[in-house]
């Protein structure tokens, strides 16, 4: 059952009709809200606050509303706003389509409730709410932009200044040197004033700017390697490199991981270039950055090194590498057996290379 599984999971990797990728924030969901059979798909936004887009499938002809509500594993669904409508997409039976807001970053959900002729129904769609990207002004905006605030720093001087002086003066009066002075004086002064006000909101936008690319989502890096241990098996660790975070936060958090479906870690090793090579092992933790697990006699070569790690706020994460593994001891080929992995879960494939057709 684990082998057909394994297989399973390599068509999902090599279909030519899959178009996800290895940490993508994308979500997709196939469960029961209530009665109603449902099938979610939220895109989450690459800045928070940001509104993710969801895309709710139904096949029941009944449904007559989809909700849409955020929720933060920290405010609960007491602590979150009304429900968002998904609307009917034109054209398109049973396809609803919506926005929510996510204001704040980490662990969130996305709770989907189904209104029909059965009755109501929710289900809980997990997400992670993280600042993924930071967006570029085009040249023309910026360029634009300046233009019209020297435009509007010459006005407020011009305001100023005439204030000051020429606004005091009464009508038919002649304009004195003393009144040609204040105007001066008063231009000096506003545009003293404006130069502090431009430089204080620069500093501002810049300390801002500069938090937010701090804060923003970066993926831990990780450096892995293969020894052989007393009897000849083949032994990967899997050290994760935290110290290249500056979000201090971030980098603590690694120690506080938590069980997701009973194991600590999920790792995948997929062969390179030719695919044929597939295992999912659990290692295990052997402080609050290093795992090593036992692995199988694959062939060599060189390897994609997957693995999926659970914070304590619901917070999961994909942590990649490369691997090169040798060839193993004939003596371990000779003699292995399944019970030698360090988990009784682990598994692992190996089939026929994909390789290119003509023409490709």
């Amino acid at each position: 059952m684990k082998r057909i599984i394994s297989t399973l999971i390599i068509l999902l990797l090599v279909s030519p009709l899959g178009y996800s990728h290895i940490g993508s924030p994308g979500v997709t969901l196939e469960g029961k809200a209530g009665p109603y059979s449902v099938t979610v798909v939220v895109n989450a936004p690459e800045v928070i606050p940001g509104t993710a887009s969801v895309d709710v499938y139904l096949v029941d002809p009944t449904v007559t509303e989809v909700q849409l509500k955020p929720i933060y594993w920290y405010a609960g669904s007491s602590g979150t706003p009304k429900a968002d409508l998904a609307l009917p997409v034109p054209g398109e039976s049973g396809h609803y389509q919506g926005e929510t807001w996510l204001m704040s970053s980490g662990s969130a959900s996305i709770e989907v409730t189904v209104v029909g002729d059965k009755g109501a129904g929710s289900i809980l769609l997990p997400i992670m709410a993280v600042s993924t990207a930071q967006g570029e002004m085009e040249a023309s905006l910026g360029w634009a932009l300046g233009g019209l605030g020297i435009f509007l720093v010459f006005l407020m001087v011009t305001i100023i200044s005439l204030s000051t002086s020429d606004s005091m003066v009464k009508p038919g009066e002649p304009t004195t040197g003393k009144v040609r002075t204040k105007r001066r004086i008063g231009a000096a002064i506003g545009l003293g004033i404006l130069v502090l006000v431009v430089f204080g909101g620069s500093s501002w936008w810049n300390s801002w700017s500069s938090d937010y690319t701090r804060y923003m989502y970066k993926p831990f890096t990780a450096s892995s390697w293969v020894t052989t241990d007393e009897k000849d098996q083949q032994v990967l660790s899997f050290a994760i490199d935290s110290t290249r975070l500056e979000n201090l936060y971030l980098t603590r958090s690694i120690s506080y991981l938590i069980p997701d479906h009973g194991k600590i870690m999920h790792m995948f090793l997929l062969k390179m270039g030719t695919l044929d090579v597939f295992a999912h092992l659990h290692p295990l933790r052997k402080d609050s950055a290093l795992f090593e697990t036992v692995i199988p006699p694959l062939p060599a070569g060189d390897y994609y090194v997957f693995t999926d790690v659970t914070r304590l706020s619901g917070f999961s994460e994909t942590i990649a590498d490369t691997l090169t593994i040798p060839e193993p001891a004939e003596s371990v080929v000779t003699a292995w057996n399944d019970s030698l992995l360090t988990d009784i879960d682990d598994t692992y494939y190996i089939t026929d290379p994909i390789l290119p057709s003509d023409g490709q």
